[in-house]
């Protein structure tokens, strides 16, 4: 037993007449904040009340049947009683503690939430279709996106991606070969640099929101080769991008077909040869097969080293949206570079996919006769 004395005497505290009054001072000051805390809501309340009255005075029956019932109810003793204070001054606080009050601005919002939903009946069923309206919606576009199907999406964007690169490509090819060659020229070598160069910045910009933006199998090849691409997905890849070529390609047979006619009917009589008219889609060798193979394979290189490293992020780390310009670029000066010997082609799917355009449309049986096609595809 003494011990415990001892050990209750230890824990004690003792408080003086200042710690006494220094509580005083704090219950006051808190007391006076929550007063004038409770008398702003309840001011606030009640001018909200009476606009609402302004209004649809044909609500008001609810807070008159409130004002007939018994005071044991506090939303109707908060209307009924007006308890005053010195001078006959009305209390702020309506003669209620602080649990009343809380109470009664909980009671506040509750009568005010239901008496708006009563004056808006189809409030509740308009937020319903909505929702359901937004989310039949956000379905909808997860299906045409595929966002559940990552993969078949970022195929799809290789495909359109390809096939922008050759219609522009091509139709540049198209123009400058099909125009007129006197004073109304339409266009020159240098409009074919720049045109292949801004064909493959649109065809990136297509093909990089939903893939990898590589539109060349050689590309997408030398990604996976460094470890930047899963090897399993390259010959998918390779697959969207021929079959985007070829697409891209018989849209510029489809527009230019009776220009392409007509400049075979009046310069090649009425047969198609491979430097002019094949020429639009077609690369073909101006030198040995050897000199045309090395060709190719420095240019593809470079454009591969080129694409690696204008996307490396321990490099220049350029941004993403200017991976495109710089490509574009790149293509521009490749072209410009090595289009005397084989044409330039530095993308196997530019090549292959119109050669199976032309095959389908029977109208080149060159379209395969050369064997520098094997060294391309190799």
């Amino acid at each position: 037993m003494k011990k415990d004395q001892d050990r209750k005497s230890k824990n004690r505290i003792f408080i003086t007449e200042e710690h006494l009054e220094l509580k005083t001072i704090v219950n006051q000051h808190q007391s006076q904040n929550f007063q004038y805390k409770c008398q702003h809501r309840s001011t606030v309340w009640d001018e909200n009340l009476e606009n609402y009255e302004s209004y649809h005075p044909e609500d008001t029956s609810v807070y008159q049947q409130l004002s007939t019932q018994n005071t044991s109810d506090l939303l109707a003793r908060h209307y009924q009683q007006q308890p005053t204070v010195g001078d006959n001054k009305p209390d702020p606080n309506g003669g209620r503690n602080q649990e009343e009050l809380l109470e009664v601005d909980r009671i506040h919002i509750k009568e005010s939430t239901q008496l708006h939903h009563k004056t808006n009946p189809h409030m509740e069923s308009s937020r319903l279709n909505k929702g359901r309206l937004e989310r039949k919606q956000h379905l909808i576009a997860d299906k045409i996106r595929l966002t559940t199907y990552p993969f078949l999406r970022a195929c799809l964007a290789e495909f359109c991606g390809t096939a922008i690169l050759l219609i522009f490509g091509t139709g540049v090819l198209a123009q400058t070969f099909l125009g007129d060659h006197g004073k109304q020229a339409h266009g020159g070598f240098l409009s074919i640099s720049l045109g292949w160069g801004f064909a493959v910045y649109m065809g990136v910009i297509f093909s990089g929101c939903g893939g990898s933006g590589h539109i060349n199998p050689a590309v997408t090849l030398a990604f996976s080769l460094i470890g930047k691409f899963p090897l399993r997905r390259v010959p998918l890849y390779t697959i969207s991008q021929i079959l985007g070529a070829f697409v891209g390609s018989l849209v510029i047979y489809g527009v230019y077909y009776e220009k392409i006619h007509e400049y075979a009917v009046t310069r090649e009589n009425g047969s198609f040869i491979v430097k002019t008219t094949g020429g639009i889609f077609v690369t073909n060798p101006g030198a040995s097969h050897l000199t045309c193979f090395l060709d190719q394979v420095l240019g593809t290189a470079l454009l591969a080293a080129g694409a690696l490293a204008i996307t490396d992020r321990n490099g220049w780390k350029l941004p993403d949206y200017l991976h495109p310009l710089h490509l574009a670029f790149l293509v521009y000066a490749l072209v410009g570079c090595f289009a005397l010997n084989a044409g330039a082609a530095l993308n196997p799917a530019r090549d292959l996919g119109p050669r199976l355009m032309i095959l389908m449309c029977g109208k080149f049986s060159f379209c395969f006769n050369n064997l520098i096609i094997l060294m391309f595809l190799l």
